[in-house]
């Protein structure tokens, strides 16, 4: 199964970014770089990140996810993680993930994301 990533803006300022597919191998570099972009030259509000149609992702998607958190937080972006399917939720709350992906944006959250992502490595 392949991977796609695609950005439609949702409302004024937010973006969603609609996964499907693997989030696994040379896919990971693919998002991380969409997601750089997206915020970097978009400067949106706030970023949703669409899982909905995401099949599985390893430890390196998981981090890739992560690090998209960070990102935001870094340019001030709010970043939300939505529509996880089952599979994808055991995987983020096995590593201690999805509370910081799906929730919040505070400083505290940011830390622990770090923390996590160190961690996944």
């Amino acid at each position: 199964m392949g991977f796609s990533a695609r950005a439609q803006p949702e409302r004024c300022g937010v973006i969603r970014l609609d996964l499907c597919g693997e989030l696994r191998g040379a896919n990971v570099l693919r998002l991380q770089f969409a997601i750089v972009e997206l915020i970097a030259v978009g400067r949106p509000d706030e970023l949703l990140v669409n899982l909905a149609e995401l099949a599985s992702l390893d430890d390196a998607g998981a981090v890739a996810l992560v690090s998209g958190y960070v990102i935001a937080i870094d340019y001030g972006t709010s970043y939300r993680v939505v529509n996880v399917p089952d599979q994808v939720h055991s995987v983020l709350r096995d590593l201690g993930l999805l509370d910081i992906l799906t929730g919040s944006d505070d400083i505290a959250t940011l830390l622990l994301a770090i923390l996590a992502c160190l961690a996944a490595q």
